[in-house]
C-alpha cells in the first residue's frame, strides 16, 4: 500500500492535521471561493436562530469543522465511516475550542446497496458498489438511526453532506429528521456519481421537492453562486446539469431551505450580495493592477526611448571615431610611403656617396689637403 503521511497545515486560520494527499490546500490556493461558501451560510444560520447546530455527513478529518470554526462557534456531529480519516478526525476536534464536537465513526446510507466498497482518491473517500463481498463496508447506518444515538442533534439547524455520490441515499435515509427538523441542507450534487449507481440525478431532486423544499441556490464547484432554481422547474435543473463539463464546471453544492421555514431565504441574498461585492472588489483590484501595469509599460517605454537615443548616439560617436579612424590611418599610410621613399633615397645617396669616396678625384683632393695642411699655415 502507498504510503500518505499525515502532514500539519494551515486551513484557513488553523493548523490541523491532514494527509499529504489531501487536495484542499491546493485547491484553496488556485481558486479564491473555494469551500468558503458553508462557513457564510453557517455563520447567517446562527444570525437567525441564535444558535449553530450542525451535521457533517462525510466529515474526512473535519476540513469543513475547521474552516467554519473561523467564523462561528457551534455543536457538530462528524459522521465519518473511513477507517483512514477517523484517526485524524479525533485529533483534529480537540482544536476547534469553543466549539462541541462528536464523532459518529460510521458511513451513512438508506440501506437500499447492501454490497459497498469503499474508494481513497486525493484525500476523499467515497463509497462504490463493491466487486466482490470479501471487500464490503458494513458499518452504513441511516441518518435517521445515527440522530437516535446522538440526541444533542434533534434540534439541528443546518445539514452538509458531501459523501462523494452517495447524496442520494443519505438523504433518503433521513426521512424522519428532515420532516421533523426541517434543517437547512447543503449538500454536494456529481450527477455522474449517481449515473455510476445507476441512480437518476433527478430523484434527489424530486424527493427533496416532495419533502418541502422548493428553492435551491446552486453553486459551482469553485465555489461561486450560479443561480437560484425551484426545485420544481426541472427543465432549468437539466440544462444547469447539461453545463458540467469538467472543464468549467464538475460538479454543483446546493443550498435548500424548506418551505416553512421562509426565514432562511434571506442567506440566498446574502450569498449573492456577498459574492457580488467581493466580485467588485476583485474586479476594483484587477482594474487597479492592469492600471499599475499600463504605468509600468509606460514608463518602460520611456525608459527604451532613452536608451534608443543613448544606443544612437553611441553609434555616431563610433562613426565620427571610424571615420577619424580611417583618416589617421590613411595619414599613417601616407607618412608610411613617405618614410620609405626617404630610407630609397638615403640608400641612393649611401651608394653615391660611397662611389666617390673610391674616386680618384676623391684621392687626389685628399691628398691635397694633407699637403695644404702639412705646409701651408692654418
Amino acid at each position: 500500500m502507498k504510503k500518505d503521511p499525515i502532514i500539519l497545515k494551515k486551513i484557513g486560520n488553523k493548523k490541523i492535521y491532514i494527509h499529504k494527499s489531501h487536495r484542499l490546500p491546493e485547491y484553496r490556493k488556485l481558486f479564491p471561493f473555494y469551500d468558503r461558501a458553508l462557513p457564510g451560510i453557517c455563520q447567517s444560520v446562527k444570525e437567525i436562530d441564535g444558535h449553530l447546530t450542525l451535521i457533517d455527513v462525510g466529515a474526512n478529518v473535519g476540513d469543513s469543522v475547521a474552516l467554519i470554526t473561523d467564523k462561528v462557534f457551534g455543536k457538530f456531529l462528524c459522521i465519518e465511516g473511513d477507517k483512514k480519516y477517523l484517526p485524524v478526525l479525533e485529533k483534529n476536534i480537540t482544536k476547534f475550542k469553543g466549539s462541541t464536537c462528536e464523532i459518529e465513526p460510521n458511513y451513512c446510507g438508506d440501506g437500499s446497496i447492501q454490497d459497498l466498497s469503499v474508494i481513497n482518491v486525493g484525500g476523499t473517500a467515497k463509497l462504490v458498489t463493491a466487486d466482490s463481498s470479501e471487500n464490503t463496508v458494513s458499518n452504513v447506518k441511516t441518518l435517521d438511526q445515527i440522530i437516535s444515538s446522538h440526541p444533542n442533534f434533534k434540534s439541528t439547524n443546518i445539514l452538509k453532506i458531501d459523501t462523494d455520490g452517495f447524496e442520494i441515499n443519505v438523504i433518503k435515509g433521513a426521512t424522519k429528521f428532515l420532516q421533523s427538523t426541517k434543517p437547512v441542507i447543503y449538500f454536494e450534487f456529481t450527477p455522474e456519481f449517481y449515473q455510476n449507481l445507476k441512480q437518476d440525478p433527478m430523484e434527489l431532486i424530486v424527493f427533496l421537492f416532495k419533502a418541502g423544499y422548493e428553492s435551491a441556490l446552486f453553486y459551482d464547484n469553485f465555489g461561486r453562486p450560479i443561480k437560484i432554481v425551484n426545485l420544481s422547474d426541472i427543465s432549468s435543473i437539466k440544462y444547469l446539469i447539461s453545463q458540467i463539463d469538467k472543464q468549467n464546471i464538475w460538479y454543483y453544492d446546493i443550498l435548500v431551505f424548506h418551505n416553512l421555514k421562509p426565514k432562511y431565504s434571506q442567506i440566498f441574498t446574502k450569498a449573492l450580495l456577498g459574492f457580488s461585492n467581493i466580485s467588485t472588489l476583485q474586479f476594483d483590484k484587477l482594474k487597479l493592477n492592469v492600471s499599475n501595469q499600463i504605468i509600468t509599460i509606460s514608463q518602460l517605454k520611456e525608459k527604451l526611448f532613452d536608451s534608443q537615443a543613448e544606443l544612437q548616439n553611441i553609434i555616431s560617436e563610433l562613426a565620427l571615431g571610424k571615420h577619424q579612424t580611417r583618416k589617421q590611418l590613411n595619414k599613417i599610410k601616407s607618412l608610411e610611403k613617405d618614410l620609405e621613399s626617404t630610407i630609397k633615397n638615403q640608400e641612393i645617396l649611401q651608394i653615391s656617396l660611397q662611389n666617390i669616396y673610391k674616386s680618384n678625384a676623391w684621392r687626389l683632393l685628399s691628398l691635397y689637403y694633407k699637403v695644404k695642411d702639412k705646409f701651408i699655415n692654418k
